[in-house]
C-alpha cells in the first residue's frame, strides 16, 4: 500500500470523524429541550439516517487500514475502531430515544386537536422535496434507510394529500419491494393500506435481525491465521453487533 493511499484513508476517516465530533454537538444541547416543532423533528430524523449510514463507512474504511497497515500499529488501529465506533452507537441510541419520545408525545397532541380542521388549498401545486430519497428495491440492510427518509420528508407531510403520497410511493419502491403493493388501487383511501402491508413486509425486526446476521456468516475465511486478519474478523463482528443492538 502506497504512503499516498493511507493518507488518503486516513483523511476520509477524519471528515467522517470530523461528521461525528458536529452531529455530538447538535444533539446534546436538544437533550434538555422541552418542544420540537415538526421540522425540528424531521431534521433530527434525516441526521440519525446519515450517522447510520456514515458508521458502515467508517466501518470499511477502518477496514482497510487495519487489514493493510503495519501489525506493529494493531493495537493502536483497534482501540480508535472501538472508540470511534462506541461514540456512534452512543450518539445514534440517545438521537433514537429522543425521536421516539417526541414521536409519542406528538401523537397525544394530536389525538386531542382533532376536532380542530384546516382548509387547505387543494390547487396547490405540489412540489417534491429537494432531498433525494433514494429507492428501495427490498434489500432488508436498506428498509431503515429507506423508512426513516420517507417518513420525514413524505409520509408525515401534511401539505402533501393521500393520492400523491401513494403516487411517490410507488415512485419509490423498485424490484421486489414494488410487487408487494403492486395489486392494490391507487386511491386516496388505499394509501395506508399500501404502506401498510410495505411496512408488515419489510418492518421486522426478526428479518433485520437475520440480514445483519447473514452479514457475520458472509466473512471470508481465514486461510492462515494472522494478528491482522483476527482483527478484522473481530472488528466486522463489533460492528454487526452493534448494528444488531440498534435495530
Amino acid at each position: 500500500m502506497t504512503t499516498e493511499s493511507m493518507k488518503d484513508l486516513n483523511r476520509r476517516r477524519g471528515s467522517i470523524r470530523n461528521r461525528l465530533t458536529a452531529f455530538e454537538k447538535y444533539v446534546t444541547p436538544l437533550l434538555d429541550v422541552k418542544e420540537f416543532n415538526t421540522v425540528q423533528l424531521n431534521q433530527l430524523r434525516l441526521r440519525l439516517t446519515t450517522m447510520r449510514e456514515l458508521v458502515l463507512s467508517f466501518d470499511d474504511i477502518q477496514t482497510q487500514i487495519e487489514l493493510l497497515d503495519d501489525d506493529e500499529t494493531g493495537e493502536r488501529q483497534s482501540d480508535e475502531r472501538e472508540s470511534t465506533e462506541n461514540r456512534f452507537y452512543e450518539v445514534i441510541a440517545k438521537t433514537q430515544a429522543l425521536i421516539e419520545y417526541f414521536e409519542k408525545k406528538d401523537s397525544g397532541e394530536s389525538s386531542s386537536n382533532n376536532s380542530r380542521v384546516s382548509t387547505r388549498n387543494s390547487l396547490v401545486k405540489l412540489k417534491l422535496p429537494s432531498i433525494q430519497i433514494t429507492p428501495f428495491e427490498g434489500d432488508h440492510s436498506n428498509w431503515l434507510s429507506f423508512r426513516d427518509t420517507y417518513l420525514s420528508l413524505i409520509h408525515n407531510n401534511e401539505d402533501i394529500d393521500e393520492i400523491n403520497k401513494f403516487h411517490y410511493l410507488k415512485q419509490y419502491l423498485k424490484g421486489s419491494a414494488s410487487k408487494v403493493i403492486e395489486s392494490v388501487t391507487v386511491s386516496s383511501n388505499n394509501y395506508a393500506v399500501a404502506w401498510s402491508l410495505l411496512c408488515e413486509r419489510y418492518d421486522n425486526k426478526r428479518l433485520l435481525v437475520k440480514e445483519h446476521i447473514k452479514c457475520l456468516f458472509s466473512l471470508e475465511t481465514l486461510h492462515k491465521e494472522s494478528e491482522r486478519g483476527i482483527r478484522f474478523i473481530d472488528r466486522h463482528v463489533f460492528t454487526r453487533l452493534g448494528l444488531l443492538y440498534l435495530s
